[in-house]
């Protein structure tokens, strides 16, 4: 297992670093690298602390990637314990630690301008506001939006790609039908 704190980073920073993370390790890794592919992810969460569990494969689903999360709001530090399992072996998955150090290695070397990207105004916030897709009327919560790494909130539904003031738009429209 591989272990790394992130200090000084918002919350809505790490939740949005985390799930996209296939993203950031294909852009670190060379070009025959099959990538990750989030499998589960999910954060719980107390008065001042957060957790999360997110689960990744790797290539053709050989590698596995657990990563667990803990943040203290308060003090803004996120730590991460990362695992990493090879499961092709005959008897039982074994630790694959080129992996695990890889991943420590691409969170080591994120700056606060890398992280500052996931810090997208609205992304993810505190309400219960509803957005509705204006392409395909999915409807999601605004504190559960997913934001591309070039700041554009993408539909988990119809794929389509949304700037800030769109979903600003959209939401502001949302509120006045109801």
């Amino acid at each position: 297992m591989e272990a790394i704190a992130l200090h000084d980073i918002e919350e809505n920073e790490l939740r949005s670093l985390l799930f996209n993370f296939p993203e950031i390790w294909k852009k670190n890794s060379g070009f025959f690298d099959a990538g990750l592919m989030q499998v589960y992810g999910n954060f719980g969460e107390t008065e001042n602390f957060v957790f999360g569990v997110h689960i990744f494969t790797h290539g053709n689903g050989a590698v596995l990637f657990i990563i667990l999360t803990e943040y203290l709001r308060d003090s803004r530090i996120a730590s991460f314990n990362i695992n990493a399992r090879s499961i092709t072996g005959l008897f039982s998955p074994s630790v694959h630690k080129k992996g695990e150090i890889k991943l420590r290695e691409i969170l080591e070397k994120m700056t606060y301008e890398d992280l500052e990207k996931f810090a997208i105004v609205g992304q993810h916030l505190e309400d219960d506001s509803i957005f509705i897709c204006p392409r395909c009327k999915a409807q999601y919560l605004m504190r559960v939006l997913r934001v591309t790494t070039d700041g554009k909130t993408e539909c988990q539904n119809c794929n389509g790609l949304f700037s800030p003031e769109e979903i600003e738009i959209a939401r502001k429209a949302a509120s006045y039908d109801s």
